[in-house]
């Protein structure tokens, strides 16, 4: 019985299913693993089958980068930790992440979703290991010191108890009132 009737999947069905994108060198691999995960999931890939798929969809330029390091009995967490290694991500570069987070300034016209979502990523490359309450204080700082708006962090600041989510509600909403009453 081949994987797809096994989960009770019609095969016809699998005919829809969105192949994830290529990979990119710079692309935030959490992210494109989670697609890349629930991917093989639905088709029913077998675990050792998993690496091959996934180097099927790198990049020539990632791909290169990598490719003195794969063997034929490559898993899949390995390949996975080759391409963070070699990407930079994983803890010896840390401290570089943690400077680029701690330097990155909002830029003047730019959305402020836009400018946590950048922190954001900084801080899952800067804390690879770490994603819980380290990961959040450091987001947390570096959003509030970074803004650019001194008026704007203080009142941030009054909300110790808030989560990351809802400094950058409030700080949304504090901005749009904000350019509200300018007008």
């Amino acid at each position: 019985m081949d994987p797809p009737q096994q989960r009770g999947q019609n095969p016809q069905q699998l005919n829809f299913l969105r192949v994830p994108p290529q990979y990119k060198k710079n692309a935030d691999i959490d992210l494109y693993l989670r697609r890349f995960q629930s991917y093989t999931n639905a088709i029913g890939a077998a675990d050792e089958d998993r690496s091959d798929i996934f180097i099927s969809l790198i990049d020539d330029a990632t791909l290169q980068q990598i490719e003195r390091h794969l063997r034929p009995e490559t898993t899949f967490p390995q390949l996975v930790d080759i391409l963070r290694q070699e990407q930079g991500l994983n803890l010896p570069n840390r401290e570089k992440w943690i400077a680029k987070l701690r330097s990155r300034q909002r830029k003047r016209d730019e959305d402020m979703r836009t400018f946590f979502l950048e922190l954001y990523s900084l801080a899952k490359k800067s804390y690879p290991e770490n994603p819980g309450p380290v990961r959040d204080a450091s987001l947390r700082e570096a959003f509030i010191n970074q803004l650019g708006d001194s008026a704007l962090s203080a009142r941030l600041r009054e909300h110790p108890d808030y989560t990351t989510e809802q400094l950058l509600d409030l700080a949304c909403m504090l901005e749009s009132c904000r350019v509200e009453e300018a007008r």
